[in-house]
């Protein structure tokens, strides 16, 4: 079985890249998430990673403001929040217990599913919202 931080490796790399591509005047543009800015959307990315690794951790995820996650360095927290996911994800026993988020208690491969379908999207909504290039390997939208 595959590791879960390495099924989450893709769509860390990609978003931590499409984050850092992010232009000082684009943060404010318009994504297809209904009334969400670029900085809404990657504060969004964010705070639902720190969501996710505490519900993994067994903890209750804390509730705040996304965007106050993302400080002065976004990329760096897009990365420091996908390592905690991936770490959370990794330890032991995290696999199998249900995992407890706000809109559902999921077994925990479907948690990381979610997620992993979760991060997809907004890679897209990013890359769309900013201009960038997002071609995903057809093995990663299958899974």
């Amino acid at each position: 079985m595959t590791a879960p931080s390495e099924q989450l490796e893709y769509q860390g790399q990609v978003l931590q890249q499409l984050v850092a591509g992010v232009k000082a005047d684009q943060w404010d543009n318009p994504t297809p998430c209904a009334k969400w800015s670029v900085k809404d959307l990657v504060g969004h990315v964010v705070g639902g990673g720190t969501m996710f690794a505490a519900s993994f951790r067994g903890d209750t995820p804390q509730e705040g403001d996304p965007s106050d996650l993302l400080g002065d360095d976004p990329a760096g927290a897009v990365a420091k929040v996908f390592a905690d996911f991936a770490s959370a994800a990794d330890s032991d026993g995290a696999m199998d217990r249900d995992i407890v988020l706000p809109f559902a208690t999921l077994p925990a491969q479907v948690a990381l599913d979610v997620a992993k379908f979760d991060l997809l999207v907004h890679a897209w909504d990013l890359a769309h919202s900013t201009g960038q290039s997002f071609d995903p390997p057809a093995e990663v939208v299958e899974n």
